[in-house]
């Protein structure tokens, strides 16, 4: 509920920032975790269209990292799913090395 919240008031007061990056993740990360795959799907492909400025780099790539994951593991699109995988987890692996959101979200998503 909360990370629709932030999403809703994001789009209302600004609706350009790639803040909006956070929620969309988390809301994600919660619905592949309920095995909510189409939902998830949904969330984390607009968060995947949303350009990152610098600080938010290692959440964006975490994006495509868990939409892949939705891809694949509900079966939604693994061709494309498998493609994302390999390279948003390579860019994450590398992330994590030196950045603390890319090394959590990247244990998450270990996790699953």
């Amino acid at each position: 509920r909360d990370y629709r919240r932030a999403i809703e008031l994001f789009e209302q007061l600004r609706p350009g920032t790639a803040m909006r990056l956070y929620p969309l993740v988390g809301l994600g990360r919660i619905l592949v975790v309920q095995r909510r795959f189409v939902d998830a799907r949904d969330a984390l492909e607009r968060a995947v269209g949303i350009e990152p400025d610098g600080a938010d780099l290692a959440i964006a790539t975490a994006a495509r990292a868990w939409l892949a994951h939705a891809l694949v593991v509900g079966r939604l699109d693994v061709a494309r799913g498998t493609e994302l995988e390999r390279t948003a987890g390579a860019e994450l692996a590398v992330l994590a090395a030196r950045d603390p959101v890319a090394r959590r979200e990247r244990t998450l998503l270990d996790a699953r």
